[in-house]
């Protein structure tokens, strides 16, 4: 199992575990208008793709812990995050190790995060993880 804990998300937040053959879309997660974020992504094997969490905290906090399996044993997961204008900031847990992204003003962009060549960023942008 792989855990993804979300504590800042303004404004989208994609999640796709992907493999040679097949692409799940993990999540998709919309916040802004400094909404608190706490939600936590369990990640598992199953025989089935449990669907997308989808979540608008657009105007309202977010939290809780939701549950999605994937028919796969390992993925590579990336963080796409997606900034609509002004100020941007992006935290996410995988399985202990950070990955932040945050500055004021922006524009809007795509920040793929982990990727080390953007400011603020650690890492790869896909890391490979075990479901089973």
């Amino acid at each position: 199992m792989s855990t993804v804990k979300i504590t800042a998300c303004d404004n989208q937040l994609i999640l796709v575990a992907t493999t040679w053959e097949k692409s799940y879309l993990v999540a998709n997660i919309q916040s802004g208008n400094g909404n608190s974020v706490d939600v936590t992504l369990d990640l598992d094997y199953a025989k089935q793709f449990s669907g997308t969490v989808n979540l608008d905290g657009v105007n309202q906090p977010l939290s809780g812990t939701y549950s999605v399996t994937i028919p796969e044993e390992k993925v590579n997961l990336s963080m796409i995050g997606i900034n609509w204008g002004g100020a941007a900031d992006l935290a996410v847990n995988l399985d202990g190790k950070d990955y932040k992204y945050s500055k004021n003003p922006t524009p809007a962009m795509i920040i793929p995060l982990g990727d080390p060549y953007v400011d603020d960023n650690t890492g790869m942008q896909s890391m490979m993880v075990s479901l089973k």
